[in-house]
Parts: C-alpha cells; structure tokens; sequence
C-alpha cells in the first residue's frame, strides 16, 4: 500500500466520475445540505463527468507516451569508415 502523495493513478470523483476529489466543489453530483441532484442530473453528471476524465487520461497517456519516445531516441555523430563526407545520424524511436 502506499500514501496518497505517492500514488500515481489519475484522481477521479465517486460522485460523477470526473478528473477531480469527491469533495471537490467542481462536482456538480455531489451531496450538498439541501439534497442532491434527482436521478436524471446524477445520470447526465456521471456521463459528462467519465467524458472529462477520458480526455484527461488519453491526454496524460499522449503526454506519456510522447516522453517516452522523446527518450528513446538516439542520437549518434561519428565518422562511418571510408566516408569523408561528414557526420552519420543514427535514429532510433521506441
């Protein structure tokens, strides 16, 4: 197990789904004093809600991805024998 500053799963809400806390006052679905939304709210909210967060992890795994790459990628200068012509690039991606 591990602590909450260590975690490195995305934050998503048990209210509606979305990329933030449960107490989070960006939670349109959350439970407020005077009642909680009706059934078709809760239903609306929880759609919009997964969507944001879908975008917010394909954005983050595009992130991830894109670093990844970025790090893979090898750059070689030198002289190929019996070339006098200059450098030779040397490219890899992951």
């Amino acid at each position: 197990m591990h602590t909450e500053n260590d975690c490195k799963a995305l934050t998503k809400c048990k209210n509606c789904g979305g990329p933030h806390r449960s107490d989070s006052h960006k939670c349109l679905a959350r439970p407020t004093r005077s009642g909680g939304p009706t059934k078709e709210q809760l239903k609306t909210f929880r759609t919009v809600g997964e969507r944001e967060y879908q975008a917010v992890a394909r954005a983050k795994a595009a992130e991830q991805k894109a670093l990844a790459s970025e790090d893979n990628i090898l750059i070689w200068v030198g002289w190929c024998s019996g070339m006098s012509s200059g450098p030779v690039f040397q490219v890899e991606s992951g």
